[in-house]
């Protein structure tokens, strides 16, 4: 019984093992290192590579007191344009992480009503760098709407992806697929040059197109936002939180935790089979 009970349970730390090693995280930020109230830095040895134009943009680290993303003890990040900025992008970027074809990038975001978008809205990009030469997809973060990027210059012309509640904190995942061949992972198959969204673990795209001049084959290094304004005026405030982008695939739900939970249930399984075999 021992024998069998030791057995069984070093297999389910195996599993798990496994499935935590099969993880890669190549950049991840919460923001509970900075100081709150202060600018995060940039540039350097830092995460994030800095803001275009210097001034226009502020990118601090907030204390939730409010609990915008956490019950309990929590920071986060405040990206905001307080004065309108007229015709001009406004940048924040991260540094250069490892290069990979196809991977998984998620985020919480809170989009507060009290500092609605004036402009194009916030656009998030995935590319080799910054610019739109170089960015393979493109979703924009606008007063409730998520909008496809498209075009060579990512436009906001993609079409309408999902509506979200302002004032309320959201999870946003995008599996890319940057690669010449489709991806296959739990939560379904994503075409080459596409990616799949998922708003709060509901998917609400399938294979949207990519954006911008990189076009398919080229790497992904570099995830950043852009207040984009299209010959209009910007002025908004959007608040973010918990960045992950890792070259593995955790949807629908994270395959460590399947199982670790599948295994303890085939070992309570087991074990009463053993128990009852030994009673007859």
């Amino acid at each position: 019984m021992n024998y069998l009970v030791k057995t069984l349970t070093s297999t389910v730390c195996l599993l798990a093992t496994c499935a935590l090693a099969q993880a890669d995280v190549i950049f991840t930020d919460d923001f509970t290192e900075y100081t709150a109230g202060e600018l995060i830095p940039t540039g350097g040895d830092n995460l994030w590579s800095g803001t275009l134009p210097v001034g226009e943009l502020t990118f601090t680290a907030e204390d939730d007191t409010e609990h915008y993303f956490s019950a309990g003890s929590n920071k986060y990040a405040v990206m905001s344009v307080a004065t309108t900025v007229d015709n001009a992008n406004v940048l924040v970027t991260t540094g250069i992480f490892d290069t990979t074809y196809t991977g998984q990038m998620t985020f919480s975001f809170y989009d507060p009503s009290s500092a609605t978008h004036d402009g194009t809205g916030w656009l998030l990009r995935l590319g080799a760098s910054a610019g739109n030469g170089s960015s393979a997809f493109g979703v924009y973060i606008k007063n409730g709407t998520l909008i496809l990027a498209a075009g060579s210059s990512l436009n906001a012309s993609g079409g309408t992806i999902s509506t979200y509640t302002m004032d309320t904190a959201h999870e946003l995942s995008i599996v890319f697929n940057n690669s010449n061949s489709s991806l296959t992972y739990a939560g379904g198959t994503v075409a080459s040059g596409t990616m799949d969204i998922y708003l709060d673990g509901e998917r609400i795209g399938d294979d949207l197109a990519g954006s911008g001049g990189a076009g398919v084959d080229s790497v992904i290094s570099n995830f950043n936002f852009t207040a984009k304004t299209w010959n209009s005026t910007f002025e908004s405030t959007l608040y973010v939180d918990d960045f992950n982008v890792d070259t593995s695939i955790s949807i629908p739900e994270p395959s460590s935790s399947g199982l670790i939970f599948g295994g303890f249930l085939g070992l309570a399984w087991l074990l009463r089979r053993f128990k009852g075999h030994k009673k007859g």
